[in-house]
C-alpha cells in the first residue's frame, strides 16, 4: 500500500500523474482508471470478476469492477476545495471505479445506482434516499388523515350541537358567545378573541362586581393567550432558521455525500443532514480519505480550505442564536410573565378581595377538650375575656392580616354518602319506570289528522291478527239503545281497558259499554230469554262464516249478539243515561298515584264529548271523590249496564282479569284528553291560546289513547315498577335525613372530624394550613386527602430508545453490531424509508401519546386537597415527562445508539455522539409531522367524547339521562399544554441546529391555536374553579427555561470538535438564562412572609400555634377521629372548647354573617341536576332561547356559600320527568307532589312549561 501525506494549509496542488502511477502499481494492467482530460470521463468496455470487498456499498465478495478503456493525461490538474487538516490519501487493491457523468458532481443517486465516498448517502438535490421517501410518506400519510379529520369535524359539527355548541345553550343567556355564521369552516374564525386582553383588569377595589367580572379572563382564556405567546416563539425560530441559519449551512458548503468519511462496514448519512449543522461540521474532522471509494475525492481534495470558512459561519450561527433567537424570545416571554403576575394580584385583591381559603387537616392539632367538641360556627368572646382581646386589636381591625371570616368542619361522611348514592340509582328508576308510563299513551283525533302520524314504531306482534280479550256479554233492552257509534280515529277504540294500567283520570265512570267490574248492590241479571238470543252456549265466543255479508262489519273480538231473526249483530251501543248523583272526578287532577278519599262533593262539570251527540255537561270535583288507589286496592268491576244510585254507590271488587295477549289497536281503549293546567272545564282558552288547524274541523277533541302493540300486562308491571320505586325513594329519603341529622350532631360534638375549611385573609402564615387555590366549593376533593403519583416515565423512556434504535438502522456502522438491522443499511429504497422514519416516528408518537393519557388518568390519584392544585401537578408531570424523557431521552438515546460502533472501538467518541445528536433530528422531525395536523384536528373533534355522547344519549331514556350524557367537559389543559410543550421544547432545541424542523413546528401551534380558541369559546364548560392564571404563569417560567436548551446542546456539540471559545461561550448563557430565569421569577413570585406581619398579628400567630399544638403530648380518640383528648386540663379561663374557639382567642376575629355574598367561594358554570333540578330541566339544547327566570332561588344557589360536605346539604332529589303532549306527565307530578310529597318538574320544552312551574310554585 502507497501514501501520499499532504500539509493541512488548505491549498493543496498535487500531481495526478504521480497518483496515477501509485496507483497502477497495485491495479491490474488491464485497468485504466482515469480520464484523457479533466472533463470527460470514460464508460466501461469491460469487467472482470474479483474477489473485491466494497466498504461503499455493504456487500461483500465477488463482483465486477467496471474498466475505464481510455488512458489518462500526461498531468491533468484537478482543483477542488480540500480537506483541513492533514489529509491521508491511501491507495489500497480494494477499489472499486463507478461509471460517472462527466457534466454531473458525480454525487451518487438512488435511480442511477451511483455511490458516492460516504456509503449510501446522496447528495442534496440529486436524488431521494431512503430518509427522504420515508419522510414524504409520512408527510402524505399525515396530512391526509389530518385533513380527513378537519373535515369530518367540520361536517358533524353542527348535526351535534349538543358536543360542539355546549356554550350556545348551557350557560346563562349573559354568558354566551355570539352564534357561529351558518357556514362549513366558521369555527376556524369565530367570534372569539384570539388573545384575550388583560389589561382592561380593574385595579380599583371600588369598582363594580359586573366590571371587574368582565375585565378578569378566567384561566381558559389565559391559556389561549399563552398558547398565542408560543406560537409567536416558535414563528421567530423558523423564520430565523429558515431565512438565516439555513443559508450559511448549503451556500458554499460541500454535502455530505462528498465530506463525510467512508464507514467502515455499512450504512450512511440521511440526505436530510445536509439541511443540518452536521454538513458544517463534517469540514472540520481530520481523517484518511480511501481512493478505494471514490475518484471524486481528487476534486474535493485540491481547492480552498473550508476548516475556517466553517468555524466563522459557526461563530455567525452562535451569534444568531443568542443576539435574535434567544434574547428577544427571553424578553418577550419575561414581559408576558410581568403581566401575568400583576393580573393574578389584581385578582386576588380586587376581585377575591384578599380572600383565601384552606384545609386544615385534624392531623395537624391536638387540642384540648370541652364538653363542646370540635364545632363549626362564629362564637364571640364572653365577659372580660372578649373586652380585653376587642380592646386589644380594635385598631387592628380595618386592615387584619391574618383573618379567619368562616370556619366549617369536615366531618366523615362516608355512610352518608353510600347513602345518597343508593338513592340516586333509586331515583334513576323511579324516573325510567315513569318515563315508561308516560311514553305509553298518545294524543290521538277522532278524524286523522296530524296526530296521528307521529307513529311509535310497533313491535313484533305487529300487522299479526289477534283475538281480542272476552268480555261478557250483558242484557240489554232494545227500545232505550241505539246503535253506538266507533271512533273514526286510525287505530283507536273508545272501549276502556279493565287493567287499570292507563291514568285513572282517563276512565269515566258514567259511559255505558264499560265491562269488567260489578257494582255491588245492582242485581240486574240477563233474563234466560235473552241469553237464549244471545246464543252463549258452553263459551264466549260465536262463530261465524266468512262468506256472510255481515262478517266484515263484525271485526274479529267485537262485542255482538244474535237477533230474533237468529242473524249476528254488533251489540248496540247504550244510550246514555245520567244520574245527578254520579261521582265524576276531574280528569285533570287524578292519575295512576292518585290516593283514593272519602269525600264526595262534586263542584266543578266536566264535558263528555260522544260521536253523533251534543256535548253533554257532566258533575266532576278537583277534590278527591270516590276513587280507587289502584296501587293498593283492585280494580272495578263494571259488568253491569246501569249506573247505580247514591245508595247503591257501593263498590266490590274483585282481581283484574287476566289478559290473554296484545290486541290491536283498534280494539284498545281511547280516553278523553285533559285540558291544559290554569284553565277550568267548560271556559274558553286563554287569549293566547288557538285551536291548531288540524284540530277545528274534529268532530270531538282529541284523546289519549295507548300506543299500538303495547300489552296491558307490560304497562301494568311498569306501574307496579313505579309504586315499588316510589316506596323506596321515600324511605331512603327519610334515612338520609336522620343520617344528616347525625353529621350535624357529629359536628357539634366534634366526632369523626377529619379537618376544616376556612375562609379568610393571610392564611398561608397559618401552621398546617394547605391552600385551595381554587377558592371555590367545586375545587375541594371531599374524597381524597393523602395519595401518591404514578410514575410512567420509564415506561416512556423503553418505548423512546426502541424507536431511537430503528431510526438509526442505516446510520454508518451502526447495523454492523445489531445484525437484524443490515438488510436495511444494505439498501437504500422505499421500503428502508418507511422502516427507519415512517414506523419509528409512529411509534414514538404513540408512546408519547400513551403517556399523555396515563398522566390524564392518574389525575385522580393525585393526593391533593384540590382539582386546581391536582391539575397543577399533572401539568408539572407531564412538562418534565415531555422535557425530560421525549425530547433530552429521545436525543440522548439516539446519540448514543448512533455512537454505539466508536463506543465499541473506542475512537472518536464525542464526536460521534454529537453526530448522532444531529442524526436522531430526523426522527424528530417525522414525530413533529405527525401530529402537527392530526393533534389538533383529535383535539378539536374530540372522538372518545362524541362517542361517549351518543352513546349514553341512545341509551338514555329520563330527561335526567339525557342531561348527564350532554353535560359539558370541563376544560382539560392537558392536552393542548401537551401539544405546545412537545412543539416549543423540539422548537428550542433543534430550531437552529436542524432549521427543517420549523415548518411543521409552526403548523402544530398554529392549529392547536385554532382548535383551542374553538373549544374554550363554544364547547368547554366553566365547570371548575378560577386560580388566576396560576397554571400560565408556570407555564411561561418553564418555557423561558426552555430557551437555554439550544445553547447548551449546541455548545456541547461544538466543545466535541474542540472549539473551546464558542462551546464555552454558548454552554455558559445556557447556564446564564436558567439561573436568570430563577431568580427573575422568584423575585416577582415574592410575598410577604411571616417576619413582615406587624407584631400584633405575629403574636396572635404564636398563640395560635402553641394553643393548637401544647407541647404535653395529647391523646387521640382513634375510633371518631377527632381532636378531642381524652384527659381534661383545667385553663384559668375555661377551656377550648373547639378550634373555633381557640382561633377566636388568638386571632380576634368575628365571623361575617352567611348571608353576606363574598367573592369566595367563586361562582362557577356547575349545575347539580340534583340540587338545581328547575335550571336543569331548562338545560337543553332543544329549549327555547329566552325563558323567564325562575321566580324561586334554588337549593344549589341557597347553598353556595356553605362548605359543609355535599352530603351533609343535600335536599331530597326532585323527580324529573318527560314533557308530552297528552298531559300524562302533568298528571303525574301533581299526582306524586299531592298525594305523596315528592317534588317534581317537568322537562321544559316551551315557554308554556315554564309559566306552568311558575304558577305552581306560586300556588
Amino acid at each position: 500500500m502507497s501514501t501520499i501525506t499532504f500539509p493541512s494549509d488548505g491549498r493543496l496542488k498535487f500531481n495526478s500523474e504521480l497518483v496515477h502511477q501509485l496507483l497502477l502499481r497495485n491495479t491490474p494492467s488491464s485497468y485504466e482508471l482515469w480520464p484523457t482530460d479533466s472533463s470527460s470521463l470514460y464508460t466501461p468496455t469491460e469487467s472482470c470478476s474479483c474477489d473485491v470487498p466494497s466498504s461503499s456499498t455493504g456487500i461483500s465478495g465477488p463482483y465486477t469492477t467496471p474498466v475505464v478503456s481510455s488512458s489518462i493525461p500526461p498531468s491533468p490538474s484537478l482543483t477542488s476545495p480540500s480537506f483541513s487538516g492533514t489529509l491521508v490519501l491511501t491507495t489500497t487493491n480494494t477499489f472499486m471505479t463507478p461509471s460517472l457523468d462527466s457534466k454531473s458532481s458525480l454525487n451518487p443517486t438512488v435511480g442511477s445506482g451511483r455511490l458516492s465516498l460516504a456509503g449510501n448517502t446522496v447528495c442534496l438535490g440529486h436524488g431521494f434516499d431512503s430518509s427522504v421517501d420515508g419522510l414524504l410518506v409520512t408527510i402524505a400519510l399525515s396530512g391526509l388523515i389530518g385533513l380527513f379529520l378537519w373535515l369530518f369535524f367540520a361536517l358533524v359539527r353542527p348535526r351535534f350541537r349538543q358536543v360542539y355548541g355546549l356554550r350556545e345553550w348551557f350557560v346563562q343567556d349573559s354568558l354566551r358567545p355570539k352564534p357561529l355564521r351558518p357556514t362549513l369552516w366558521a369555527f376556524l374564525n369565530p367570534p372569539v378573541p384570539m388573545v384575550p386582553s388583560i389589561s382592561n383588569a380593574p385595579t380599583d377595589p371600588g369598582e363594580s362586581a359586573l366590571a371587574d367580572t368582565r375585565g378578569f379572563p378566567s384561566d381558559e382564556e389565559l391559556s389561549q393567550r399563552t398558547l398565542w405567546f408560543c406560537f409567536l416563539m416558535v414563528l421567530g425560530w423558523s423564520i430565523l432558521g429558515l431565512a438565516a441559519v439555513l443559508p450559511l449551512y448549503i451556500i458554499s458548503i460541500p454535502c455530505i455525500a462528498e465530506t463525510a468519511p467512508t464507514p467502515r462496514y455499512l450504512g450512511g448519512y440521511s440526505t436530510l443532514q445536509d439541511l443540518s449543522l452536521l454538513r458544517v461540521l463534517l469540514l472540520l474532522d481530520n481523517r484518511e480519505v480511501s481512493t478505494s471509494s471514490n475518484t471524486r475525492v481528487l476534486e474535493v481534495v485540491n481547492g480552498q480550505d473550508l476548516k475556517w470558512r466553517a468555524r466563522v459561519r459557526i461563530i455567525i450561527v452562535a451569534a444568531l442564536l443568542v443576539v435574535v433567537g434567544i434574547l428577544p424570545a427571553l424578553v418577550k416571554i419575561l414581559r408576558e410573565y410581568s403581566k401575568l403576575i400583576a393580573f393574578r394580584r389584581n385578582w386576588t385583591d380586587v376581585q377575591m378581595q384578599g380572600k383565601e381559603m384552606g384545609l386544615s387537616s385534624s392531623l395537624e392539632f391536638s387540642a384540648e377538650p370541652a364538653s363542646s367538641g370540635t364545632g363549626t360556627g362564629r362564637r364571640r368572646r364572653q365577659g372580660r375575656q372578649w373586652e380585653s382581646s376587642h380592646h386589644m386589636f380594635s385598631q387592628e381591625d380595618v386592615g387584619l392580616e391574618v383573618d379567619v371570616l368562616s370556619l366549617f368542619t369536615v366531618v366523615d361522611t362516608q355512610r352518608l354518602s353510600l347513602l345518597i348514592e343508593e338513592r340516586d340509582e333509586i331515583l334513576e328508576r323511579l324516573e325510567i319506570a315513569e318515563a315508561k308510563y308516560i311514553a305509553s299513551f298518545r294524543m290521538s283525533t277522532p278524524e286523522p289528522s296530524f296526530v296521528d302520524l307521529n307513529l311509535t314504531p310497533a313491535g313484533g306482534t305487529h300487522g299479526i291478527t289477534h283475538i281480542s280479550r272476552p268480555r261478557k256479554l250483558t242484557g240489554s233492552s232494545a227500545g232505550t239503545r241505539r246503535r253506538r257509534g266507533r271512533n273514526p280515529a286510525n287505530a283507536s277504540s273508545s272501549l276502556s281497558p279493565t287493567s287499570y294500567v292507563a291514568p285513572s283520570s282517563y276512565y269515566k265512570l258514567g259511559i255505558r259499554g264499560i265491562n269488567g267490574g260489578r257494582f255491588a248492590d245492582d242485581d240486574t241479571r240477563t233474563s234466560f230469554t235473552d241469553s237464549v238470543n244471545q246464543r252463549i252456549v258452553g263459551t264466549r265466543f260465536q262463530e261465524g262464516s266468512r262468506s256472510s255479508m255481515i262478517f266484515s262489519r263484525l271485526p274479529v273480538g267485537s262485542l255482538f249478539r244474535a237477533t230474533t231473526s237468529v242473524v249476528l249483530d254488533a251489540v248496540p251501543e247504550p244510550e246514555l243515561e245520567l244520574e245527578p248523583d254520579a261521582p265524576i272526578p276531574d280528569p285533570r287532577v287524578h292519575g295512576p298515584n292518585y290516593v283514593a278519599r272519602t269525600t264526595e262533593d262534586t263542584t266543578e262539570p266536566e264535558t263528555l264529548y260522544s260521536p253523533g251527540s251534543e256535548p253533554t255537561q257532566l258533575p266532576s270535583t278537583r277534590s278527591d271523590d270516590d276513587w280507587v288507589d289502584v296501587g293498593r286496592e283492585a280494580p272495578i268491576d263494571f259488568r253491569y249496564s246501569r249506573t247505580p244510585t247514591r245508595a247503591s254507590s257501593i263498590f266490590r271488587f274483585v282481581r283484574r282479569p287476566k289478559i290473554f295477549g296484545p290486541a290491536p289497536s283498534e280494539h284498545r281503549s281511547t280516553f278523553p284528553l285533559r285540558e291544559r293546567a290554569g284553565t277550568d272545564p267548560g271556559e274558553a282558552s286563554s287569549p293566547g291560546e288557538e285551536v291548531p288547524p288540524h284540530l277545528r274541523v274534529q268532530r270531538s277533541p282529541p284523546f289519549v289513547r295507548p300506543l299500538t302493540g303495547l300489552n296491558h300486562d307490560e304497562l301494568g308491571a311498569v306501574y307496579s315498577e313505579i309504586r315499588t320505586w316510589r316506596t323506596r325513594l321515600k324511605t331512603i329519603n327519610e334515612d338520609i335525613r336522620l343520617a344528616q341529622e347525625e353529621g350535624y350532631e357529629a359536628i357539634v360534638d366534634g366526632a369523626h372530624v377529619k379537618g376544616w375549611l376556612l375562609i379568610g385573609r393571610g392564611l398561608q402564615f397559618l401552621p398546617g394550613i394547605q391552600l385551595i387555590e381554587g377558592r371555590a366549593k367545586e375545587d375541594v376533593r371531599w374524597d381524597i386527602l393523602q395519595q401518591v403519583v404514578v410514575a410512567i416515565a420509564v415506561t416512556l423512556l423503553i418505548g423512546l430508545i426502541s424507536a431511537a434504535g430503528l431510526a438509526v438502522a442505516t446510520s454508518p456502522d451502526y447495523a454492523h453490531y445489531l445484525p437484524f438491522f443490515q438488510s436495511m443499511a444494505r439498501n437504500n429504497d422505499f421500503l428502508t424509508g418507511l422502516a427507519t422514519v415512517l414506523a419509528p416516528s409512529v411509534a414514538a408518537t404513540l408512546f408519547i401519546l400513551l403517556a399523555v393519557l396515563a398522566l390524564h388518568l392518574s389525575a385522580r390519584l393525585v393526593g391533593t386537597i384540590s382539582i386546581s392544585a391536582g391539575q397543577l401537578v399533572v401539568i408539572k408531570a407531564m412538562f418534565y415527562v415531555i422535557v425530560g424523557i421525549a425530547v433530552i431521552g429521545l436525543i440522548a438515546a439516539g446519540a448514543l445508539l448512533y455512537a454505539f460502533g466508536a463506543l465499541s472501538r473506542g475512537e472518536r467518541i464525542s464526536e460521534t455522539i454529537a453526530d448522532g445528536s444531529i442524526y436522531i433530528a430526523v426522527l424528530v422531525l417525522a414525530i413533529i409531522v405527525n401530529i402537527a395536523v392530526t393533534s389538533p384536528a383529535l383535539l378539536i373533534l374530540q372522538p372518545l367524547r362524541l362517542r361517549q355522547v351518543m352513546r349514553a344519549e341512545r341509551a338514555a331514556r329520563t330527561p335526567r339521562q339525557r342531561f348527564r350524557a350532554t353535560y359539558p367537559g370541563a376544560y382539560n389543559p392537558l392536552f393542548p399544554m401537551a401539544c405546545c410543550t412537545l412543539a416549543v421544547t423540539f422548537a428550542s432545541t433543534f430550531s437552529v441546529i436542524f432549521p427543517l424542523l420549523g415548518p411543521p413546528v409552526v403548523l402544530l401551534v398554529f392549529l392547536t391555536l385554532v382548535a383551542h380558541r374553538f373549544l374554550i369559546g363554544y364547547v368547554y364548560g366553566r365547570t371548575r374553579s378560577q386560580t388566576g392564571g396560576l397554571l400560565q404563569i408556570w407555564l411561561l417560567k418553564r418555557v423561558a427555561s426552555l430557551l437555554a436548551l439550544q445553547p447548551i446542546l449546541l455548545g456541547l456539540i461544538l466543545l466535541s470538535r474542540r472549539l473551546w471559545p464558542e462551546g464555552s461561550a454558548l454552554a455558559g448563557v445556557g447556564v446564564f438564562i436558567i439561573v436568570f430565569v430563577e431568580v427573575y421569577t422568584r423575585l416577582k413570585e415574592r410575598r410577604k412572609g411571616r417576619r413582615g406581619l406587624n407584631p400584633v398579628s405575629q403574636h396572635a400567630l404564636e398563640s395560635f400555634r402553641k394553643a393548637a399544638r401544647p407541647n404535653h403530648p395529647t391523646v387521640l380518640d382513634e375510633e371518631s377521629m377527632s381532636i378531642v383528648s381524652s384527659g381534661r386540663v383545667v385553663r384559668t379561663r375555661g377551656s377550648f372548647a373547639s378550634v373555633l374557639d381557640m382561633m377566636s382567642m388568638t386571632l380576634a376575629v368575628a365571623p361575617s354573617q352567611y348571608q353576606q355574598h363574598g367573592p369566595v367561594p367563586i361562582p362557577t358554570e356547575t349545575l347539580d341536576d340534583l340540587t338545581a333540578t328547575e335550571r336543569a330541566a331548562r338545560t337543553h339544547p332543544d329549549a327555547p332561547p329566552r325563558l323567564p327566570p325562575l321566580p324561586f332561588t334554588d337549593h344549589a344557589e341557597e347553598m353556595s356559600r356553605i362548605l359543609f360536605a355535599p352530603e351533609l346539604i343535600a335536599p331530597s332529589p326532585i323527580v324529573w320527568l318527560p314533557n308530552d303532549s297528552a298531559g300524562v306527565a302533568r298528571a303525574e307530578a301533581q299526582d306524586l307532589e299531592h298525594y305523596h310529597g315528592l317534588k317534581v318538574v317537568i322537562d321544559v320544552r316551551s315557554k308554556d312549561d315554564v309559566i306552568l312551574r311558575r304558577r305552581h310554585h306560586a300556588s
